[in-house]
């Protein structure tokens, strides 16, 4: 097997690497709908690994081989950018680069065919409008992406900026030379040149589709993580979610030596409203509770259903005396509330207050709120009780 031969073997290799990438993204997106911007992915693995058997395969009319090569090397590349915008959800208001770079690079191209210029020039700029491209997809990934996809994100974009440094180094040199990079075939052989642009596309392709599921599988493991420590019907966090705010929020005020509160309440003879109307019920009050507490508290503060119809409002920052006039504040709006299955009736709630010490725990700490809760429906209910009132 002769040179030219193994360096087109090569790049056919090359191309079933993309083929086999496409395939696995297109399983990936039939197994999992909720993964944004696959099909985009794989669509661009196909117009990439077609633009690059055209060029291969380009021997019998170069000059319409290149034009189709180059617009799926354009659109290819434009579906990369896409599909980053639409995973990491931003707005698709810069088509209209994508759209100047095509049409500039088309424009070109016909224009040098119409004066006679040779297909080095073409190529150069086309190497150009996917650098430019390769660029603004680096720039995106790392100034918009979220703070948890940063790791993945940064991978991305070093993948995208070696990419154009390494493509407009290979397009410089030949310049410098008078002479722009060599066209996919000479004398009808492949050329070192070309089956070298080629292997960093293949190599941008397999990064970015690990780059992706790398990405992917942090969101869905966040999503995963949201879930198990949210309550699923009043969407405040659950017991082990109020716990863990509560130990982060603890050690903060350890560190910064502030105060913190905890405002733990229950809703009055609940348990009627379940027996009276049914537990549908009882469920739209819990939420009507719930959303009705958040808009009162601060966006610092958290809120968590610690069970049944038990809530936890965590207030950093905040002292005993402070804590009791927010929990007023809460009773009072509560008892306005008013619910479509009994249009007459009032709920009330009973809230027990206690402020932190800077050795207390967790568990300490929601002992302490609870037990001034206790003490709250012990005064009859509908009430606000601090927990030094409960030690004098």
């Amino acid at each position: 097997m002769n040179f030219a031969a193994s360096l087109r073997w090569m790049i056919e290799s090359y191309v079933l690497i993309l083929a086999m990438l496409m395939l696995g993204l297109c399983l990936a997106a039939i197994s999992m709908p909720r993964l944004k911007g696959v099909l985009r992915l794989s669509a661009s693995m196909m117009f990439l690994s077609v633009a690059m058997t055209v060029q291969i395969y380009s021997s019998v009319n170069p000059s319409v081989a290149f034009v189709i090569s180059e617009v799926l090397l354009l659109i290819g590349f434009a579906l990369l950018d896409d599909t980053m915008t639409r995973f990491l959800e931003l707005p698709v208001a810069e088509r209209w680069v994508d759209a100047l770079l095509f049409f500039a690079c088309l424009s070109y191209t016909g224009y040098s065919m119409w004066i006679g210029l040779n297909q080095r020039s073409r190529l150069g700029v086309l190497i150009l409008a996917l650098c430019i491209q390769s660029v603004r997809s680096g720039v995106k990934l790392l100034m918009r992406a979220p703070v948890f996809l940063r790791m993945p994100a940064r991978f991305l974009a070093g993948c995208f900026f070696l990419f154009a440094s390494f493509s407009v180094f290979r397009l410089i040199v030949p310049v410098l030379q008078g002479t722009f990079p060599a066209p996919a075939l000479q004398g009808g052989q492949l050329t070192i040149d070309a089956a070298a642009r080629l292997s960093k596309v293949v190599l941008l392709c397999a990064s970015v589709a690990f780059g992706y599921l790398w990405m992917a599988a942090l969101q869905l493991s966040r999503e995963l993580d949201a879930l198990s420590l949210t309550d699923p019907l009043t969407s405040t966090m659950n017991r082990r979610g109020l716990e863990m705010r509560l130990t982060r929020e603890l050690k903060r005020a350890r560190l910064n030596e502030t105060r913190i509160s905890l405002i733990a309440l229950d809703v009055d003879h609940f348990k009627t409203i379940n027996d009276r109307y049914g537990h549908h019920a009882g469920d739209v009050a819990l939420v009507a509770f719930s959303n009705a507490m958040m808009e009162m508290l601060r966006p610092a503060d958290s809120l968590g259903r610690f069970g049944g119809e038990e809530f936890v409002a965590i207030l950093p920052g905040t002292n005993e005396d402070g804590a009791r006039l927010v929990a007023q504040r809460l009773r009072e709006r509560l008892r306005t509330l008013q619910f479509e299955f009994d249009l007459s009736m009032h709920l009330t709630a009973s809230f027990g207050v206690a402020q932190c010490d800077l050795d207390d725990t967790e568990i300490t700490a929601l002992r302490r709120c609870d037990k001034a809760l206790y003490a709250a429906k012990q005064a009859g209910r509908n009430c606000v009780v601090a927990y030094s009132q409960t030690t004098t």
